[in-house]
């Protein structure tokens, strides 16, 4: 019986990572879009292009994240609102990203590749697999 549960956990994280990396996904071409469009259609320094999309990333992914890889529903099959402690944590968890991933950047354009979208693609990596962590403990209310 132990066994089953434990199936069943493991089906529903792959489930919800799958669901994650989906919706991930959409943001991340986004994202990739408006980096790549101030960067080399508008000529701004690849870190503040990088604060500037992963804000817009991530405002695509609260909706997606929120209903639909981490959505928790009533009985009426209703998502649950978000609550004052989720909004406040993804707020932060947001901030941190868009502080720390434009440093992460430069740090692999310095020291592993100067293919500005390969570095991209690898810090995008980085913070989704942080993201990911972080937003099942945000939103998966505990019972």
């Amino acid at each position: 019986m132990r066994m089953q549960a434990r199936g069943q956990s493991a089906f529903h994280l792959a489930r919800m990572f799958t669901r994650y990396v989906g919706v991930g996904g959409a943001a991340f071409l986004v994202d990739l879009c408006v980096f790549l469009l101030l960067v080399r259609g508008f000529g701004l320094d690849p870190r503040l292009s990088q604060a500037i999309s992963r804000t817009v990333g991530a405002a695509v992914s609260l909706g997606g994240h929120r209903y639909f890889s981490f959505a928790q529903r009533h009985d009426s099959g209703k998502v649950r609102h978000l609550s004052g402690m989720e909004a406040i944590a993804f707020t932060a968890l947001t901030i941190f990203g868009i502080v720390f991933s434009p440093f992460l950047l430069q740090f692999i354009i310095s020291h592993a590749t100067n293919n500005l979208v390969f570095a991209k693609v690898l810090n995008e990596g980085i913070m989704m697999c942080i993201n990911f962590i972080a937003m099942r403990a945000i939103f998966l209310k505990k019972n």
